[in-house]
């Protein structure tokens, strides 16, 4: 592995996908990976199924932020949430971004 976390053991929600590598290649190119925006790294997460699972992050190559993410990508990220069932507290903290960005 690659990366390194900052926060080691922290819960992170989410749903991993198996993707090509053709895949993997266009979403580096529109993650901006070609033109050193962002990078690729690779971590092994814990599963619900409690197996490891090899997932890929991308990450700014120079983060300066704290920077606010848009309503558009908070939006995408609910949808998602619940399109996965994934856990109320969680979609209800994405709701509660959202109403802050308006």
């Amino acid at each position: 592995m690659s990366g390194s976390i900052e926060a080691p053991g922290q819960l992170v929600r989410g749903v991993l996908y198996t993707i090509s590598k053709d895949e993997m290649a266009d979403l580096d190119v529109l993650e901006m990976v070609p033109q050193g925006i962002y990078k690729r790294e690779e971590f092994l997460v814990l599963g619900e199924d409690l197996s490891w699972h090899k997932a890929n992050l991308y990450r700014l190559v120079t983060p300066k932020g704290p920077y606010t993410a848009s309503k558009s990508y908070v939006d995408l990220m609910i949808e998602g949430a619940h399109q996965h069932n994934l856990d109320p507290e969680y979609i209800e903290g994405l709701d509660a971004l959202r109403r802050s960005l308006d």
